[in-house]
């Protein structure tokens, strides 16, 4: 799909420095962890249900993993290294939960880059009241140069 806007990419490889990093906190809502959970056709009673949760360990619902990782992949696609970006391996442990209508911090740092096949490998860490909530590798594909639209308009003639 295609809406007319003008397409960017993010940062090439070459561009791409080891150390470079973003850091981005955002709070997490209800209706995060709503619509999260409607895409993802998950319906776990710990992510949605207080009576349940009270009667377990977190005494409390949690936010899912899983829409941590999304949000991780989103900063992937428009921060760093951008957009066209492609992620290829996560290696992320989640050694604590965390509570909806508390405010979570993202920290991507990019740790290597593999000449071989052109992907670096972004440390990721994920903390919320003062704890781990994720921490991790993932490996990604940098943008490609966007090749000129009219480059091979007259092959054919």
């Amino acid at each position: 799909m295609d809406f007319g806007k003008l397409v960017t990419t993010g940062k090439g490889w070459n561009e791409i420095q080891v150390g470079d990093g973003i850091q981005v906190k955002k709070k997490v809502i209800l209706r995060d962890i709503f619509a999260y959970l409607g895409a993802a056709d998950d319906c776990n009673p710990i992510y949605l249900k207080e009576s349940y949760a009270a009667q377990i360990r977190y005494r409390q619902v949690i936010v899912p993993s899983g829409l941590i990782v999304s949000w991780i992949s989103a900063l992937i696609s428009s921060e760093l290294p951008g957009p066209g970006s492609v992620v290829k391996e996560m290696r992320l442990s989640f050694p604590e939960t965390f509570h909806p209508e508390n405010e979570i911090s993202f920290s991507l740092t990019v740790k290597d880059k593999n000449p071989a096949d052109r992907n670096i490998t972004l440390q990721v860490r994920v903390t919320g009241d003062e704890r781990t909530i994720a921490e991790g590798e993932i490996d990604v594909l940098p943008p490609q140069p966007l090749n000129p639209m009219m480059d091979n308009l007259l092959d054919n003639f």
